[in-house]
């Protein structure tokens, strides 16, 4: 089974020319995800970004949740997901 967390990074605007920020997951089970560095367009308000986590052996129940870690220049943002339960069958 497969869960997709959505996350939605607002972006001040305008935002200086040459703006760069990265962004990362780590998962409730500790594993982290690769650095994502975005350079975003002048115009652009908003990125969505998405986490996939696929579980699944038949009978096990998880509680699965996310956090969210943005980062540009000083500026360090953490949101952590609401917890999910699956069951898989």
């Amino acid at each position: 089974m497969q869960v997709i967390f959505t996350g939605n990074i607002n972006l001040n605007t305008p935002h200086p020319k040459g703006f760069v920020f990265n962004y990362y997951w780590v998962r409730s089970d500790g594993a982290k995800g690769p650095v994502n560095v975005v350079r975003p367009s002048p115009g652009q308000h908003m990125l969505i970004v998405k986490e996939p986590w696929t579980v699944g052996a038949a009978g096990r129940h998880y509680d699965l949740s996310v956090r969210l870690f943005v980062n540009s220049g000083n500026t360090h943002l953490e949101q952590t997901s609401q917890v999910v339960s699956v069951t898989c069958r």
